[in-house]
C-alpha cells in the first residue's frame, strides 16, 4: 500500500495499550514460582466477560480461563507450577478491551 497524499506531522505511529484495563489489574509476585495472583483493583465494576490468557515468548497459548463478572478486588491465583523458567505474557481481557502484561517464572 501506499502512502502517498498521507501527512506525517512529527506524531509517533504505534499501538497504544488501553491504559484503563492495564491500570485496573496487576499480577504479583513478579518474579514467580509456583503461584501468580491476577488482582483486579478497580473500585467499580469492571465487566461481564472477563477472561485471562497466558502465552510463551513464541506467542503459543498455554492457559486460557473464562472468568465472567469481575469486580473490585476480584482476585484470581493461577498455578504456573508445571511451567517452564523463563518470559511469559498475561493477556486480560474485560469485555473485549485487551491488556498485556509479562510474568516471569522462577
Amino acid at each position: 500500500p501506499s502512502l502517498m497524499g498521507c501527512k506525517v506531522s512529527g506524531s509517533t505511529v504505534g499501538v497504544k495499550e488501553n491504559t484503563s484495563v492495564a491500570s485496573s489489574f496487576t499480577t504479583y509476585p513478579n518474579p514467580a514460582k509456583d503461584m501468580v495472583t491476577l488482582e483486579f483493583s478497580t473500585a467499580s465494576k469492571l465487566g461481564n466477560n472477563s477472561s485471562y490468557t497466558i502465552y510463551g515468548v513464541q506467542g503459543n497459548e498455554i492457559l486460557h480461563k473464562d472468568l465472567g463478572t469481575v469486580n473490585a478486588n476480584t482476585s484470581e491465583n493461577i498455578d504456573i507450577s508445571s511451567l517452564s523458567t523463563g518470559f511469559y505474557f498475561i493477556k486480560v481481557s474485560v469485555d473485549g478491551v485487551v491488556s498485556t502484561k509479562k510474568i516471569i517464572k522462577n
